[in-house]
């Protein structure tokens, strides 16, 4: 500083120390705009001046600008870091000092600055959990839009996808979404956005794809038996793939016709027929998942009938002669139907009373 002195040469002194009886420099920077419940940016301060350099201090926080409350978060005398918050709140910084004159106790209150707070997205719901078979159409995922509330109103959306719920990666943008075909387990997530501040992430839900149904089928293409015979029980596959857990429904169709439940089979891996009179066809049916979500139809088997075996007797008399210890021929018929030429073995009996 330099000291005038009136008509005369003015004279250079340092250091000069000029008692203050104010504050200056109580100023505060961080206005910020949030959502509810996060946690604002630091605010920070600058170093109090004046009094006798020694200083305490008290932030202060308030909903109204006129009811004003000791701040909660973390204080230090050149910053603070609120708690987070819920509403709109203002923060400002109180200090205090003995002045340097008198040895009063002097204080100064900093402007407030506004930390704006929108409401939390709430209502962010979606449904879909689902399990198909493999490569199959899964349902669409409704998400709620109409009962979102928070932000400032305005929303936008982003559907994720991952195979673990670790690594995540974008897929759709509007309200609902569907996944058409898939062929692994899948989960999914929608994050709803409301300014540049509020966003909310549901809990993610699960499409669980389940390998196809497999080893549904028969021994054989077909099995021919004679009129009121049985074949028995059918030789088929135990079944493969699904959730290993399976129910059954058997069908029969005779011809012409069309394919008819088998009832009380829903838990027979197997299935035994009674005596048939037509050629019928069987299949099986395999569902496997919730809500029979994996299904596979094994090929038909054909039980074929033939026709009894007929024109089976003896030729000539029903009476034959002979000497005592002497051979006698004696010749059947030609038999029809049953299999066929070829197809035919004999036996023949013998018996002293017919009986």
């Amino acid at each position: 500083a330099q000291i005038g002195v009136k008509g005369g040469n003015g004279a250079r002194l340092k250091n000069l120390i000029v008692p203050l009886t104010g504050f200056l420099f109580n100023s505060i920077r961080g206005t910020d705009t949030i959502c509810a419940l996060q946690t604002p940016d630091t605010i920070t301060a600058s170093q109090p001046k004046g009094g006798n350099g020694i200083y305490s201090y008290q932030w202060e926080q308030s909903i109204d600008k006129s009811t004003w409350v000791n701040a909660v978060g973390t204080a230090a005398l050149r910053y603070f870091v609120p708690a987070p918050l819920n509403q709109t709140t203002y923060f400002r910084r109180v200090v205090n000092s003995i002045s340097a004159v008198n040895d009063e106790p002097i204080n100064d209150i900093s402007r407030s600055i506004e930390v704006f707070v929108y409401p939390a997205i709430a209502n962010n719901n979606i449904t879909g959990t689902d399990t198909i078979c493999y490569h199959a159409d899964a349902s669409a995922l409704t998400g709620s839009s109409a009962s979102l509330t928070g932000g400032n109103n305005f929303y936008r959306f982003e559907w994720q996808y991952s195979s673990n719920e670790v690594t995540w990666s974008a897929t759709g943008t509007e309200s609902s979404f569907d996944p058409a075909e898939l062929d692994n387990t899948t989960h999914y997530r929608r994050i709803v956005h409301s300014t540049a501040y509020c966003s909310d992430t549901t809990e993610a839900i699960t499409i669980t794809v389940l390998p196809t149904i497999q080893n549904n089928q028969f021994s054989n293409e077909s099995i021919s038996i004679c009129e009121n015979g049985s074949p028995g029980r059918l030789q088929i596959a135990e079944p493969a793939g699904g959730d290993g857990i399976y129910t059954f429904q058997w069908q029969y169709r005779e011809f012409p016709g069309s394919w008819i439940n088998i009832a009380s089979s829903g838990d027979s891996v197997q299935y035994t027929i009674g005596n048939l009179t037509d050629t019928t066809a069987f299949r099986r049916t395999v569902f496997s998942g919730n809500d029979r979500a994996c299904m596979n139809t094994s090929d038909s088997i054909m039980i074929i009938i033939r026709p009894l075996i007929s024109n089976n007797y003896i030729e000539g008399s029903s009476v034959k002669y002979t000497c005592y210890n002497s051979g006698i021929q004696i010749s059947g018929s030609n038999p029809q139907e049953g299999f066929g030429p070829g197809t035919y073995n004999f036996g023949w009996e013998s018996s002293a009373d017919n009986i």
